[in-house]
């Protein structure tokens, strides 16, 4: 059985990527050598790989995957020469690194569209087939699990064949595919990283070179009995969902850090881009699999015919065939050299690949380490602005601390100070009450960069206060979404980068390109990637197109995926918001210093003309204009929008 499924992962990423299988379901064999080749070069002993592999003068390495190489080519080549393939609205993703090379010429040539195609077939079809053949292997194996899991499936009245929209919301099928992603990552070895320029200091004080190589294994990860629980060497979905008796507090605290401490496919920027099509794939076969099929399978024939490739073992996925469960043949081994080669392209930024999951990728802006843009501010700067060092809960209490000091200051009761106070004590109910009724898994943040949502961002996190560091429970990122336009100014995305950094968001980017992208698709498209996420904060103030009868908690419009909005700063005003942002020292965009008052693309956003400034020279003439805190009223701060 375990075969059938590799045959399937294999076709499956074939047709999304060129549209056109592999064929190895209809042959019902390994066609063209594919998983012989896949594991004799996993069996390669590693650390002989650069006198062997990479030997300059003659390869002795393991078989290549020459193969997949060649067949890629010749699709892209067929596909250059004919045209786009898109059928019923449908692109693959040869259609959109085409569109890449086109858009981006000096990042993706026809050698780096070939490369994603390879990537996309070698690294997209073992991995999602190890944990396939991991969940469907322990279901079999416990017929507690197995019955639980066909009982919610077959309640749940799916479609033929299961939607994602059906299956990302059944518990227990959830809780199995976690389960089995913990107990086998597709990889199981380092996730390497390089220390940047100027090292790093850990939290306990010890310091990291730049340059030192760095990394977590997912498998040594997944057995830290104090994140996962007792018997962490078990296959045991029960423990991602709520114990008996479990107040719902506790439950949230506990999952939360589990679901943090995941690296199945690594973390922060550099988070592997397909994992949605991996949960995608997965999720469907097994959700699929279990609720048109039963299974006679008893766990006493469950045996292990090859030591190497016990159950438990790093290296090997199981492999099931009828009737006995047997464990693997073959998975991404503890082969380094390979690792880093198969990881570090299939986690590079890529454009056409984010487009089809939702999002969108700056390439030119991906550094993970970006320095802080020189915003200037002419009141006097807090010493604790954030700092990448900083953990989540550190920067949540530095908001509290800035925040609550500000509150605690003596301003005229008519003075412009005063009202941002008030201000900010009803923005800081609004966000205590949105705690209230939703969970943090429940919440998410809409960031744009803007002067109104950096206000949000900080008044939200001093919400907070007092937040658990990660060990304890507590979370590592504040869930967000950026909406883009089609033409984004490159400043003010490196300030939403530098504020990722700085504030420890976990940002997707979306692209809005009506029609074919809009504002509301991005959100549907964010909230298929969260199912958790009830409510999302958003910086929208009265004089924003369509906020004049806005509340504090308004659930969104018919035709829109449904959440509620939350609106903590709606009743601020123009003034108000600047002389909070200035009086805390609360780094901006630099945009704010050019005369750039409201923010959008390139194409309808310009200095506004209220602060513009003719200084005369000589005899020229040269325009200035004044930084955008000194504009003082509403209805003049969109002026410099067409």
């Amino acid at each position: 059985m375990s075969k059938y499924i590799n045959y399937f992962t294999w076709d499956s990423m074939s047709q999304l990527s060129y549209s056109k299988s592999i064929g190895m379901l209809a042959a019902g064999n390994d066609r063209f050598g594919i998983m012989e080749v896949s594991t004799k070069s996993l069996d390669y002993f590693a650390s002989l790989d650069l006198l062997l592999d990479k030997n300059p003068i003659h390869r002795l390495g393991p078989p290549s995957f020459g193969w997949s190489v060649q067949f890629s080519a010749e699709q892209y080549q067929k596909r250059c020469a004919e045209g786009k393939q898109a059928q019923n609205g449908f692109e693959d993703f040869l259609d959109r690194y085409i569109e890449a090379k086109s858009k981006v010429p000096d990042i993706v040539d026809d050698n780096v569209a070939e490369m994603y195609l390879i990537t996309n077939l070698v690294a997209g079809s073992e991995t999602v087939a190890s944990t396939i053949c991991a969940a469907v292997y322990y279901v079999l194996k416990d017929r507690a699990v197995y019955n639980r899991l066909q009982e919610e499936l077959r309640g749940a009245n799916l479609s033929a064949p299961p939607q994602w929209k059906e299956v990302r919301s059944l518990p227990y099928l959830d809780a199995v595919m976690r389960e089995a992603m913990r107990v086998h990552p597709g990889v199981g070895l380092l996730l390497e990283r390089i220390v940047p320029k100027g090292g790093f200091t850990l939290p306990d004080g010890r310091f990291v070179p730049e340059g030192t190589t760095v990394g977590m294994n997912p498998w040594v990860m997944n057995r830290d009995s104090t994140i996962f629980g007792s018997e962490p060497d078990s296959f045991m979905p029960e423990r991602w969902l709520p114990a008996e008796g479990e107040i719902d507090e506790a439950y949230q605290t506990r999952s939360s850090k589990m679901k943090s401490t995941d690296f199945t496919f690594g973390a922060g920027p550099q988070v592997c881009l397909g994992r949605h099509i991996s949960q995608l794939e997965s999720y469907k076969f097994v959700a699929t699999l279990f609720t048109n099929f039963d299974n006679s399978t008893s766990a006493s024939s469950v045996n292990c015919s090859n030591p190497r490739a016990a159950p438990h073992s790093p290296t090997q996925p199981p492999t099931i065939t009828q009737p006995h469960i047997i464990s693997p043949s073959h998975s991404i081994n503890n082969n380094r050299t390979y690792t880093r080669r198969m990881t570090d392209t299939a986690i590079q930024p890529d454009p056409a690949l984010t487009q089809l999951n939702g999002g969108t990728s700056n390439l030119k802006s991906m550094a993970p380490h970006l320095p802080s843009p020189q915003a200037q501010c002419t009141s006097t700067p807090s010493t604790q602005q954030p700092t990448t060092s900083s953990s989540l809960s550190e920067i949540i209490a530095q908001c509290h601390h800035k925040v609550h000091t500000f509150l605690a200051e003596s301003h005229p009761p008519d003075s412009l100070l005063a009202a941002v106070q008030r201000q900010t004590r009803i923005s800081l109910d609004v966000a205590a009450t949105a705690l209230s009724r939703y969970s943090l898994p429940e919440l998410a943040l809409s960031y744009n960069g803007g002067k109104d949502c950096l206000v949000l961002l900080v008044l939200f996190l001093a919400s907070l206060h007092p937040h658990p560091p990660p060990e304890n429970g507590g979370l590592k990122s504040i869930p967000a979404i950026y909406a883009l336009p089609p033409d984004p100014f490159p400043t003010v995305e490196e300030f939403v980068q530098w504020s990722s950094n700085a504030y420890h968001l976990d940002i997707i980017k979306y692209t809005t390109e009506p029609p074919k992208s809009t504002l509301k698709s991005s959100f549907a498209h964010y909230l298929s990637l969260h199912p958790s996420v009830k409510a999302i904060f958003v910086g929208t103030r009265r004089t924003d197109p369509h906020g004049a009868k806005l509340t504090h908690f308004d659930r969104t419009d018919s035709g829109w995926p449904d959440f509620v909005r939350v609106h903590p700063v709606i009743d601020w005003h123009y003034a108000e918001i600047w002389a909070f942002i200035r009086q805390l020292g609360l780094e901006y965009c630099p945009l704010y210093d050019q005369g750039y008052t409201s923010l959008g693309g390139q194409t309808d956003t310009h200095p506004n003309p209220k602060l513009r400034v003719d200084i005369t020279a000589g005899n020229e003439a040269t325009k200035h204009y004044r930084p955008a805190y000194e504009l003082t009223e509403d209805l003049e701060e969109r002026l410099g929008r067409n």
